[in-house]
């Protein structure tokens, strides 16, 4: 054979070595799924997206253009589903076109990715078709659906209008869902990516993220109007009887991140008791951002949460990591802004204003405690504000009854409840605190609370208060938050004297008197006196009275104590006997009495004495001296100018 031939034949055999190169599938209304069509040719497309999806292989983009298509896509391969455009590109199964969920069975689903797949889907719509329902209320009824692991990318994309036939009881009705649980076994709905997208007239929940190994992350986006928001015209009115709609839901041990996404006007429209603004006798409420046994990390980082029964509805789980709640806007929610359930919820710099409560905190019995904490390091920039509410800006409650099964380890009713935190607003509520009946603690020290006295005075949001709160001392501005004390203060006066001028080697005395003026204790109080540079010796003694002690009786070298003793009118007078060294012609004494430690906010006094030698006198003679000197000095110089 030739040298040709058997380049031909090596080069040709090495081909499958080298990857297929990506293809573009194209989908239109006026296209064909007939005979073996590719759909590889923008002049010859497919008919439809599932025809596309069978033709392709990995890595393949699947360009679909303007129309409406009346089928439920299930995609079980790493493709790109391109539409032309959210108002464009609209996938609306007529009911004789739409397929069961992938693992139940019944129920509808729209648009399913199934599997460990890689799968994006930008620019369409998913939506149910106008005036229509499912045939049947079985559960579930969804959007977008993704089950088994798969890797999904939902960018551009608006889902709406996705209801199950009744509302009644039902938790069908979710415009995308990702993991699903089914007969004792959990499916993880993989990662998930939902991004500068739409979701509304939902009717149950607009995202649902739930089962371990499932990850989201909400971000830029905008998810409004479920429950009877869904039914907008021209679908044909319907009557609700029990259903609680969310905006975005992680549970059951899914867990991700939600971030600058506009939630609002999630309710439960039930008059109550079945739906109402009470915390204990109304079943329902709705949440703009459910965590329901969510698992860590999860953050809920930068939102506007809006006009919902309940802003955000934490419940992070018993022993569990603490949700990262930051930067997020709460506001106008029709009953709460906020509401934490058993577990750790963690808010840093939100602002939730308005609705009947800014923050409940709800504990149960014989669970772990529900706790809130606001700014835990107590930085300015995360600082929390909680302002306008009409009823009580933090709220502590504790459900006597069974919540959420049984919870480990168990805990007394009080203190359920918990709330803790320096370093926030507290600004212009009906009231900023309400712990009685007692039900829970309050740790809430250094707090701004609308005034510079503190809650309940100067027209502040007052606090009511149970024993083992503590909302003092409390912050005296709401940039810093300076904290002084609050209660008895303390003042101390003291004072340094000696001597003026000292001879060096000669030994003085300086004299320090300290005096606890009262009203309060200054046990704790610290005295300082250091040796000045230039002393060549320096040792003191200490005298008490008024019923302090002195820390020492007498003592060489400096002198730096904490003083144990030092009731109101207590007097410590210590004298110091120093000596100048040969080399220094001045000194200064200096002592720092701090009365903070024991009782924080008070003032720090400095005292001082100053020494020297005397100046060295010219004697009368010696002038006289001089000045014949320099007369002389003067004639010889005019007789030498004359020659």
């Amino acid at each position: 054979m030739s040298w040709f031939g058997r380049l031909v034949i090596l080069l040709f055999g090495l081909c499958p070595l080298f990857p297929v190169l990506a293809q573009t599938r194209y989908v239109a209304p006026s296209g064909s799924d007939a005979g073996p069509n590719p759909c590889t040719n923008i002049i010859t497309p497919c008919a439809t997206i599932q025809h596309a999806h069978n033709q392709a292989a990995a890595g393949d983009t699947i360009q679909i253009a303007a129309g409406t298509y009346s089928e439920s896509p299930r995609i079980t391969k790493s493709v790109s589903l391109q539409g032309a455009g959210q108002t464009s590109t609209i996938i609306a199964p007529q009911l004789s076109a739409q397929l069961p969920d992938p693992i139940i069975g019944t129920g509808a689903v729209i648009l399913a990715v199934d599997g460990p797949v890689t799968v994006s889907i930008r620019d369409l719509q998913v939506r149910f078709p106008s005036a229509q329902y499912p045939p049947t209320s079985t559960a579930p009824v969804e959007g977008i659906l993704t089950i088994r692991n798969p890797t999904v990318l939902i960018e551009r994309v608006l889902v709406q209008e996705i209801h199950d036939a009744t509302v009644s009881g039902t938790q069908a009705g979710n415009c995308i869902r990702a993991g699903r649980f089914f007969s004792s076994v959990s499916y993880a709905g993989g990662n998930l990516t939902v991004r500068d997208s739409e979701v509304r007239f939902c009717q149950k929940t607009g995202i649902v993220c739930n089962e371990a190994g499932t990850i989201c992350t909400i971000e830029n986006s905008l998810i409004r109007d479920g429950g009877l928001g869904e039914q907008n015209p021209p679908n044909p009115p319907r009557t609700q009887t029990v259903i609680a709609p969310n905006g975005i839901q992680f549970g059951f041990g899914a867990r991700g991140t939600i971030r600058n996404n506009t939630i609002r006007r999630f309710q439960c429209e039930l008059a109550s008791p079945t739906c109402g603004p009470s915390i204990d006798s109304d079943s329902f409420f709705g949440c703009g951002i459910l965590l329901y046994l969510s698992a860590a990390p999860t953050q809920v980082l930068g939102n506007l949460i809006e006009t919902s029964d309940g802003g955000l509805c934490s419940y992070p789980d018993v022993g569990g990591s603490p949700v990262d709640v930051r930067n997020n806007t709460m506001r106008t929610n029709r009953w709460r802004n906020a509401l934490v359930f058993p577990g750790t919820t963690v808010f840093r710099g939100n602002t939730l204003s308005g609705a009947n409560e800014g923050l409940l905190v709800y504990g149960a019995q014989n669970c772990a405690h529900a706790q809130a904490v606001l700014n835990p390091a107590t930085a300015p920039a995360d600082a929390n504000t909680i302002q306008s509410a009409s009823v009580v800006g933090i709220w502590l409650r504790t459900f006597t009854g069974s919540l959420g099964g049984t919870c480990a380890p168990p805990g007394p009713i009080a203190g359920e409840a918990q709330v803790s935190g320096s370093a926030n607003r507290f600004v212009g509520n009906g009231v900023g605190l309400d712990n009685q009946p007692d039900e829970g603690l309050a740790q809430l020290p250094c707090n701004w609370w609308g005034s510079a006295q503190g809650p309940g005075l100067g027209g502040a949001n007052p606090a009511l208060t149970s024993p083992g709160d503590v909302v003092s001392p409390h912050a005296i501005n709401d940039t810093d938050f300076a904290c002084p004390a609050t209660g008895p203060t303390i003042t101390i006066n003291a004072s340094k004297t000696g001597p003026a001028t000292v001879t060096p080697g000669v030994p003085f005395t300086w004299t320090l008197t300290v005096t606890n003026a009262g009203p309060a204790d200054g046990s704790g109080t610290t005295i300082s006196d250091p040796v000045p540079a230039g002393i060549t010796s320096f040792s003191w003694t200490c005298a008490a009275s008024g019923g302090a002690v002195c820390p020492a009786a007498s003592g060489i070298g400096a002198i730096a104590h904490t003083v144990s003793v030092f009731p109101p009118g207590g007097s410590l007078t210590y004298t110091i006997t120093a000596v100048l060294g040969s080399g220094s012609a001045f000194v200064r004494n200096e002592a720092t009495i701090d009365p903070r430690p024991a009782v924080p906010g008070s003032t720090v006094v400095v005292v001082s004495a100053v020494a020297g030698i005397p100046p060295r006198a010219v004697p009368f003679l010696g002038l006289l001296s001089l000045l014949a000197l320099s007369l002389g000095l003067s004639a010889i110089a005019f007789f030498l100018l004359r020659r």
